[in-house]
This record gives C-alpha cells, sequence and structure tokens, in this order.
C-alpha cells in the first residue's frame, strides 16, 4: 500500500530473508531491463524489516521505523555511487 509520495509498503507473511532478497534481486533485475528502453534512469531504493513471531509482541510503528531508517542509508549509498560515477 501507498504510505506517500513515492513510498509504498510490502507485507509478505511467511517469507524468510532468503526468498526476500530472492525478491529483491528480481526487482532491480526489472528496473535495469525497463531502464533499457527508456530515455531515463528509474531507481529504486529499498528499506526493510522482518517480524519473527513469538520474539515480541508485534510493533507495526517499530518495523516501519526500521525500514524507514534502512531505505534512507540505502537512497544515501545510490547518491554516493551516482556521484562516483559521475567523475
Amino acid at each position: 500500500f501507498r504510505i506517500g509520495g513515492d513510498e509504498f509498503v510490502v507485507l509478505l507473511e511467511q517469507c524468510n530473508e532468503q526468498e526476500f532478497e530472492t525478491c529483491m534481486r528480481q526487482l532491480s533485475l526489472e528496473s535495469e531491463m525497463n531502464n533499457l528502453e527508456i530515455d531515463y534512469e528509474l531507481g529504486i531504493a529499498t528499506g526493510y524489516s522482518f517480524y519473527e513471531p513469538g520474539d515480541e509482541p508485534l510493533d507495526f510503528e517499530k518495523l516501519m521505523k526500521q525500514a524507514d531508517k534502512m531505505l534512507y542509508e540505502n537512497k544515501h549509498i545510490m547518491k554516493l555511487k551516482d556521484l562516483i560515477t559521475s567523475y
């Protein structure tokens, strides 16, 4: 679901980290393939968090904050890569 601007949340049930990483690689590949067909580059920054039932009570706000922190760290890394490749 959309949470604002160009930010979306995807909830995956019964998905482990390995399955999630596979999904992220596929999303990245699809984005790169799309970029070959258009005149501008589309970038995707992701942030995520995991909840393991039984760890502690589900705190959706805490999970969102963890994912949001990672999202902005990834955006920062993407900007640094763009600066390096532009030289």
